[in-house]
């Protein structure tokens, strides 16, 4: 029981400055330095193949010397702002083994090596439970209105129900996303036509967007030192 990480990183951020590799914490080589610690701590994560046009996180990667870490030196030509996630799919589709895909992002620091395992342990067990593929989501359960008004509760029934009683959405949250390679061939996509669920909390799920975030961040790792 184990997958092959995927590990998109292109060079570049309108928002923040150098993203992946600003120094964060006490983590001088950033989020790619957090992000690839926690997927070689994982027990269930055989190889991980880091994509990206940066050469600072290239030399960084190369400087780990960890076999499990394979560099693919991505063109930018597929790292532009005009590169889409169905691009990269297709281009993962190519580049990686036949093998179950774990798809994450560096911008989700706080999802730990330990939850990673608990990831892949429901994937597999989903798996046997007819499920084609996992994704990480959060649960959303207040209230949403779009431009006629609430969307997950009827004010017909009651104009302010109680939280716990609103129907509960799921925001994907793009912390992880696992499937086999053969869907990503076949359906050219990250998921398979019957996804299962894993929920993960406000906390774990954070993705870093913006300055507010990066800093949000930095706060809460420094309270774990």
């Amino acid at each position: 029981m184990s997958v092959t990480a995927f590990l998109p990183c292109r060079y570049g951020s309108k928002r923040i400055k150098n993203k992946n590799t600003r120094p964060i914490s006490n983590f001088p080589n950033g989020l790619v330095e957090i992000k690839l610690k926690q997927l070689l701590s994982s027990s269930l994560i055989s190889k991980i193949y880091l994509s990206t046009n940066d050469k600072t996180i290239i030399k960084y990667a190369e400087s780990m010397n960890n076999e499990k870490i394979y560099i693919n030196k991505r063109h930018d030509s597929l790292c532009s702002e005009n590169t889409t996630t169905d691009d990269l799919i297709k281009f993962a589709a190519e580049i990686l083994p036949d093998d179950d895909i774990l798809w994450t992002h560096v911008t989700s620091p706080l999802i730990s090596s330990k939850d990673y395992d608990d990831i892949i342990k429901s994937y597999y067990k989903s798996i046997s439970d007819g499920y084609d593929s996992l994704v990480t989501v959060t649960v959303l359960q207040s209230f949403i209105w779009d431009e006629f008004g609430p969307f997950n509760y009827s004010e017909n029934k009651q104009k302010w129900p109680f939280t716990q009683d609103i129907k509960k959405l799921y925001e994907i949250n793009s912390g992880a996303f696992i499937a086999n390679k053969d869907i990503y061939k076949r359906l050219n996509n990250r998921l398979g036509e019957k996804p299962k669920y894993f929920i993960l909390d406000k906390l774990q799920s954070l993705d870093i967007d913006n300055l507010d975030e990066f800093n949000l961040v930095e706060k809460i790792l420094d309270s774990l030192q």
